[in-house]
């Protein structure tokens, strides 16, 4: 499990990054994972295109 938050420039990619460097993910790999859950939360500025 890992959590993203950015906001500015580069926020989209910047929150993913922080999601997959979180701390609860350094004894465990996504390496081999058959699927993945994602959830996508923003606010009224947040564009298709960052997501």
């Amino acid at each position: 499990m890992g959590t993203g938050e950015a906001s500015g420039e580069g926020r989209a990619m910047a929150a993913a990054e922080a999601a997959i460097a979180n701390p609860l993910l350094d004894e465990s790999s996504m390496k081999g994972a058959q699927g993945l859950l994602i959830s996508i939360t923003g606010g009224r500025d947040l564009t298709l295109y960052e997501v």
